[in-house]
């Protein structure tokens, strides 16, 4: 994600919440463990946030569907 119009050189703290993933008839995908690169801004106030996460199966055995999973998550940012 680009952030912009940010204080510049300024730490942030990025938080995510877990989610699931759910589609069709299969099971749902949990996501998890989410990492950040505690990205800082520049000195025009500009900085980029890169998200990765681990996902994960119910352990269950039941098939999953192909096709398109959606699902939410909350991202909150603070400037420090």
């Amino acid at each position: 994600y680009l952030l912009e119009a940010q204080p510049p050189n300024t730490a942030l703290s990025v938080t995510v919440t877990d989610g699931t993933l759910s589609g069709g008839a299969g099971e749902p995908f949990s996501v998890t463990n989410y990492t950040n690169n505690n990205p800082s801004t520049d000195g025009a106030g500009t900085a980029t946030v890169y998200i990765g996460a681990t996902m994960g199966t119910t352990g269950s055995g039941a098939p999953y569907t192909s096709g398109g999973y959606s699902g939410s998550v909350t991202m909150v940012i603070d400037v420090q």
